[in-house]
């Protein structure tokens, strides 16, 4: 039987080596911020400027943007094979920034020109892409592209979407809405680690899951 790990998880990635613990974020989490921002608890409207919010919110959380920000729990890690799965919800009006799910994160606890990680992104478009992100660079490693299963954010009301990773020993796959929208060989990429999200810029949206799952069966073909 594989083995379920639900975590309800943000962080607050700053522009810098990791913060200590921020009053009003859910305990255990960390973020770097793409510029210098200060955590806001309370309200915050929507493209938030030189302020964030992540805060406990049952069920999840809610998570409000003004710079870009990676949010992750560094006592938690995924590893070997395994599968990363969350529903959210976007929020009003949202910006044309991506958002979406990352894993292997490297260089958490230092500068911001060290951190790496991998992510599976989405843009109020309708398009889902992959990313590597080293420092302050994305490269496309499946550049944004239409996705069926994702419709456009009608600009009005609070669309649901489902984001997961599924990690073999040798291929990672990548799902929006429970339809493929990227696959690769595993091999040379760095994917255990921790995780998270990556929020862009000026958006506004509520996180009711992050699951982990480690996957103990077998793998076809072993």
């Amino acid at each position: 039987m594989d083995r379920i790990t639900s975590l309800m998880v943000a962080a607050l990635l700053v522009a810098g080596p990791v913060q200590a613990q921020v009053p009003g974020m859910p305990t255990g989490w960390r973020a770097i911020t793409d510029a210098a921002a200060r955590h806001e608890p309370g309200q915050l409207e929507p493209n938030a400027g030189e302020a964030y919010r992540f805060v406990n919110m049952a069920p999840g959380w809610h998570i409000t943007t003004g710079p870009g920000t990676l949010l992750f729990n560094p006592a938690v890690a995924a590893t070997g094979r395994f599968r990363l799965e969350t529903e959210l919800f976007f929020f009003p009006d949202p910006t044309d920034q991506p958002l979406g799910l990352f894993v292997g994160g490297a260089g958490l606890d230092g500068p911001l020109a060290g951190v790496q990680w991998f992510g599976l992104l989405i843009k109020r478009d309708g398009t889902a892409g992959v990313v590597h992100n080293h420092g302050t660079e994305h490269h496309p490693m499946v550049p944004y592209a239409k996705a069926d299963s994702l419709p456009p954010h009608p600009g009005d009301g609070t669309p649901r979407v489902v984001l997961a990773i599924d990690v073999e020993a040798d291929s990672v796959r990548f799902f929006v809405n429970r339809g493929r929208v990227a696959a690769m060989p595993r091999a040379d990429l760095r994917l255990d680690g921790p995780f998270g999200f990556r929020v862009g810029q000026g958006l506004n949206l509520h996180v009711v899951r992050l699951d982990y799952t480690t996957k103990l069966a077998p793998a076809r073909g072993q």
